[in-house]
């Protein structure tokens, strides 16, 4: 009589794939444009999208209207999971603490906020940050800091390069959870895994394709186990 062995590994391999092929997520980032209810079930039906990231704070440091709006209606659609971005503006006055109380008058309500972390075109000079490193994350933290007062969870956004140019790769966040993107079309973390940065061991969520146009909306994917 054969016998067959299977190894601890092999189960525990077979196990995991199950947990991310139930587990894991699809989502979508908005930004600037809003949309109607209607839209929103449009990307649930068609994307299987479970949760939202929601534009805020927009790059010239002013508030992006459309996202208390947009909030609501993809509340109203049946999305619970609802987060928003940031991208800040360095040489700017109070943006931060202004959309946070712009979106609490409109009682546009959310679970975290991400900081983006990005602007590199040549992965030397990025736009609209110092081009000294420790300025960079000083000014990360000092956001950090109006966030945790405010009772506001948070988590970073960005990419390996921009991480890199833009704080020199510091791991002094590496405890917040990470939103990285790269445009690989690929829902999973093993890009990640090859090339970690800023101490992160593992991320939250993954920006895995460019803006494509989905039920009328300009939309980009978001993946998370």
């Amino acid at each position: 009589m054969n016998i067959l062995i299977i190894s601890p590994l092999f189960v525990f391999f077979c196990l995991s794939s199950l947990y991310y092929s139930v587990e894991a997520t699809e989502g979508v980032c908005i930004r600037s444009e809003w949309h109607r209810v209607p839209t929103y079930k449009c990307l649930q039906d068609i994307l299987s999208a479970k949760f939202v990231v929601v534009g805020a704070l927009r790059e010239d440091g002013l508030i992006d209207n459309n996202s208390d709006i947009n909030i609501i209606f993809a509340r109203a659609a049946g999305f619970v999971d609802i987060d928003i971005y940031f991208y800040p503006c360095a040489t700017c006055v109070g943006p931060i603490e202004y959309t946070l109380k712009y979106l609490e008058d409109y009682y546009a309500k959310f679970n975290r906020v991400w900081l983006c972390i990005w602007g590199v075109t040549d992965a030397k000079n990025p736009e609209g940050w110092s081009s000294n490193k420790a300025e960079n994350v000083n000014y990360i933290k000092k956001m950090v800091y109006t966030l945790k007062g405010s009772n506001y969870n948070y988590g970073i956004y960005t990419s390996r390069d921009n991480w890199i140019a833009i704080t020199g790769n510091t791991t002094e966040f590496n405890d917040a959870p990470l939103l990285y993107y790269n445009y690989d079309y690929k829902n999973n973390f093993d890009d990640f895994y090859r090339n970690p940065f800023g101490g992160w061991k593992t991320p939250t969520m993954k920006l895995y394709t460019y803006y494509k146009k989905v039920c009328g909306a300009e939309v980009w994917s978001l993946w998370k186990p």
